[in-house]
């Protein structure tokens, strides 16, 4: 027997349908101690799982960001001094 795990992931900003494989199982002859995932084979679809929809994900923000405009007028993004590790924070200035 042979199993194969897919995901789909239909994107909301244009991107087209993407279908990844995330795992594919052998099965031979049905026994007691090949029922169900091992906890490897469960562990390396998660992982699958999440690496795609990780990227995914990102790659849509990214698409999203692009096409947008700062949400207000006079917004600037602050960055941290270069020894830093941050993420940018938007500011904007009222009056």
């Amino acid at each position: 027997m042979e199993i194969k795990v897919q995901i789909t992931v239909k994107s909301e900003v244009g991107q087209p349908e993407v279908v990844r494989e995330v795992a594919r199982l052998e099965r031979g002859s049905l026994r007691s101690e090949t029922l169900g995932l091992s906890l490897a084979e469960a562990r390396a679809i998660l992982g699958g799982l999440e690496k795609t929809m990780a990227e995914r994900q990102a790659a849509e923000f990214v698409e999203q960001g692009r096409r947008c405009s700062p949400l207000w007028p006079g917004a600037r993004v602050q960055r941290a001094p270069p020894n830093r590790v941050s993420y940018p924070v938007w500011q904007t200035t009222t009056g």
